[in-house]
């Protein structure tokens, strides 16, 4: 269901619109996906108000059980959420031209690039650089345990998966098969007992 302020804007507005958000959180955005995400968030959740909070966390779930790089899926999920197929393919290609460009570019001059990212200024600007990211991933994750962890239930499977990634190293895969078969069997006993869920 669109949001009243979604729903004011034409289908080509949106097109335009999602090409040159996603252009533009690409072109300033580093440190992965999940920076990504975080950016995505505050464009068009909390700016122009077209996704609610369930949405990221909608979005969040599918982008990290289905192949791809984080980016990208991001982009083709919320294209195809605010503008169907076109709006997909537009968040997609605003997301992948910055790189592309960088990428060429610095493969053009890579011996006069090599130069100027050993120098001082450059390694300090990347070290603020990944503290900023580290920040943006960290609101991200905090947001999301504010609309996912509701109950004991929750907390258990969150605390159990961070474990099982920061200290036994487990494959991540593993876990959220298993936080799946986990889920399941909760609502199953929830409604075998005649109540909801929380």
């Amino acid at each position: 269901m669109e949001t009243p302020e979604l729903a004011k804007i034409s289908k080509g507005r949106r097109t335009i619109l999602l090409f040159w958000c996603y252009f533009k959180i690409a072109s300033v955005v580093l440190g992965g996906g999940y920076a990504i995400v975080a950016a995505v968030q505050d464009e068009f959740c909390r700016k122009r108000k077209w996704i609610s909070e369930d949405d990221i966390l909608d979005m969040l779930t599918t982008i990290q059980t289905v192949p791809g790089l984080i980016a990208s899926n991001s982009a083709i999920y919320m294209g195809w959420k605010i503008n169907g197929f076109v709006g997909a393919v537009a968040a997609l290609s605003g997301t992948i031209l910055p790189p592309i460009t960088i990428v060429i570019c610095i493969a053009a001059g890579v011996t006069q690039i090599q130069e100027v990212l050993e120098s001082p200024m450059m390694r300090g600007a990347f070290r603020g650089i990944l503290s900023c990211v580290t920040g943006l991933i960290l609101v991200t994750a905090i947001k999301a345990r504010e609309k996912t962890i509701k109950d004991a239930f929750d907390l258990l499977v969150a605390t159990g998966c961070f474990i099982g990634v920061a200290i036994c190293k487990w494959n991540p895969i593993w876990l959220i098969l298993v936080a799946i078969v986990l889920g399941v069997i909760k609502v199953c006993f929830f409604s075998r007992i005649g109540s909801k869920p929380q």
